[in-house]
């Protein structure tokens, strides 16, 4: 299919149109990007075919198994960075070559090893309401001036992100929030103004 192999067509397609209408906006803020949990790098195909994107940070520590707010714990059979970068660069080895992959979560990885800062983190990895938080908070440590959070499958951790969103009104953190297409919420810490450019709803 058109993922080349990378997982859900579907879900990667939807991204793509997003974050392609995302990287059309207004000031192209979205230049460095982050994303937590890549597996096999089907999300990751946007960015690495996008040359609005000077930079893109994958963060997975690769497990065989992983937790789920659904009471299963899901195989994760051949998950490798290696698997991954591997099937990247066969779609842009130059798009392959602008991404930076640590094998960790963000209980143990230190925010200050991402650099430069970030303006875009796609949370994507192990779908926990206390993963979800935790993933949050470290993409607000590896956005200090604001930017754009993406949360993926919002009907599996909506006890996380209610509670995310609680916690942004409780320290009166200025940001806008919207459902955007494939179970994703997207929140604009800062904001930037980003969800309000005409190019997302293209």
């Amino acid at each position: 299919g058109a993922s080349g192999g990378l997982g859900n067509t579907q879900y990667h397609n939807e991204l793509g149109r997003v974050l392609g209408n995302l990287s059309r906006a207004e000031d192209n803020i979205l230049r460095v990007r982050a994303q937590i949990g890549s597996h096999l790098g089907g999300s990751l195909q946007t960015h690495v075919l996008d040359p609005s994107c000077a930079r893109m940070h994958s963060i997975d520590p690769r497990p065989r198994w992983q937790p789920d707010a659904r009471g299963v714990d899901f195989p994760y059979p051949d998950n490798s960075t290696r698997r991954m970068t591997e099937a990247l660069a066969r779609l842009s080895a130059d798009g392959a070559a602008r991404v930076t992959t640590y094998e960790a979560d963000t209980s143990t990885l230190d925010a200050a090893a991402i650099v430069p800062r970030q303006h875009l983190c796609l949370i994507d990895g192990e779908h926990t309401d206390v993963a979800l938080r935790r993933d949050f908070d470290f993409c607000r440590a590896v956005m200090p001036d604001g930017g754009l959070v993406l949360c993926h499958d919002t009907p599996v951790v909506y006890n996380g992100l209610a509670a995310i969103v609680d916690a942004l009104d409780a320290a009166g953190t200025s940001y806008s929030a919207a459902l955007l297409p494939e179970t994703l919420l997207a929140i604009d810490i800062g904001p930037t103004g980003v969800l309000d450019s005409p190019q997302l709803a293209a």
